[in-house]
């Protein structure tokens, strides 16, 4: 018994380098974060470690959006959450969760058992995972350089990872985990900044300016010869308005002028 558990764990430990290596080589193409997410999580159910679902949650730049969420179920497909500005980091459900509790108290690692005498319940969504089916958690933190004294500023990423065996994670498990996380989050890195260099150019340049931008086409007088329409248009009395109604008042004003002008547009396959 022992000779034959020496070797599942030798095998293991082979595929599990295995995964090491798939991740270090995304890091180097040109694969979207749900991709090299996906592909991790089934080489790792692959490679012999129990999961039953895997997430991973970051901060994005863009002008609608603060984080994005990835969740992978066994035997499924990516579900894709992306968290508003107004709602990421004040909402309820936020301020009761394991990443809120992880970025506050500056703790990369949190283990809890879901069933059993050893079970602690302490976050809500842990109780729907053991309702799910799940017998225990493993969250983990890996952020990208120091992190600033705004915790909810972090750059980096959180990945969780949830069993439905009986006994839950053995040590090997977590050990496998933990590593595997690491290099999970150095292939997303690069894609989660070229994604946002993307928002970024797109948001202020427009999509067709920022992708000749990240092209190479940055060198005074550099351009191109396009077939457009120009529509300008101003919102009348807005600087009146702007010295005489609250600052907060006047932005929403602004974006409500926004969206029935330049929504219009964009709409129509323009570029503001």
């Amino acid at each position: 018994a022992a000779a034959v558990a020496a070797e599942r764990y030798d095998g293991g430990e082979v595929l599990i380098d295995g995964v090491a290596s798939w991740l270090m080589s995304q890091a180097l193409g040109e694969s979207q974060v749900a991709e090299i997410f996906e592909g991790c999580c089934v080489r790792m159910l692959g490679a012999g470690l129990p999961l039953v679902r895997g997430l991973i949650s970051f901060r994005t730049l863009h002008p609608l959006f603060a984080s994005v969420t990835l969740i992978w179920r066994r035997g499924g497909s990516i579900d894709t959450t992306e968290h508003l500005h107004e709602e990421a980091f004040s909402s309820e459900q936020w301020l009761r969760s394991p990443m809120h509790y992880l970025l506050t108290t500056r703790t990369d690692t949190l283990r809890r058992r879901l069933v059993g005498e050893d079970a602690t319940l302490d976050f809500p969504v842990l109780a729907d995972l053991r309702d799910e089916g799940a017998t225990d958690y493993l969250i983990l933190a890996t952020l990208f350089g120091n992190a600033p004294d705004d915790n909810y500023q972090s750059d980096g990423v959180m990945t969780s990872w949830t069993t439905d065996r009986p006994r839950g994670f053995n040590d090997w498990d977590i050990a496998q985990l933990q590593r595997l996380s690491r290099r999970l989050a150095v292939a997303c890195k690069v894609q989660i900044k070229d994604q946002i260099a993307h928002n970024v150019l797109d948001t202020y340049l427009g999509p067709d300016a920022g992708r000749l931008v990240l092209s190479g086409q940055i060198r005074r007088g550099d351009g191109q010869h396009v077939h457009a329409v120009i529509w300008y248009s101003d919102m009348r009395r807005s600087t009146a308005l702007a010295e005489s109604m609250p600052p907060e008042h006047f932005l929403a004003l602004v974006n409500s002028y926004f969206e029935c002008t330049a929504g219009a547009v964009i709409a129509a396959g323009g570029q503001v």
